[in-house]
């Protein structure tokens, strides 16, 4: 039989996590292993993109700003070996983010490499 944690300990996880501890910091405090975090927070991301695809329709904003913010995944795109050049989940990392300036609600965001096919895809879900 598999060991599913309560409602109560994801809640307290989720919780820790959107409050800003790492996720193992939240393993010590919480007991709970960091590889069922992990899935936790991949699944509750899940279940909340679905949410906001299905209910953020027809939105009337008036006043949108666009960014990017940069990060890397494992290594900066200049350490990384030719083979690792081919992953696009390894080096320099962009999210795209749209925010409304008056309400601060984030319509829609997109997360990749900083090349036509996410940003298209950014604009097109904008």
């Amino acid at each position: 039989m598999a060991n599913h944690l309560s409602k109560e300990k994801q809640i307290l996880v989720l919780k820790m996590l959107t409050e800003g501890n790492s996720i193992r910091s939240t393993e010590r405090i919480t007991g709970v292993e960091k590889s069922t975090i992990t899935k936790l927070l991949v699944r509750f991301g899940d279940q909340c993109c679905k949410f906001l695809n299905q209910e953020m329709r027809g939105l009337k904003l008036n006043n949108i700003e666009c960014d990017e913010i940069w990060t890397f995944c494992q290594k900066k795109q200049g350490k990384l070996t030719e083979i690792e050049k081919q992953n696009h989940k390894i080096g320099d990392q962009y999210l795209y983010i749209a925010q409304d300036k008056d309400s601060l609600l984030v319509p829609c965001y997109a997360l990749g490499k900083r090349n036509e096919v996410v940003t298209q895809a950014f604009i097109d879900d904008l």
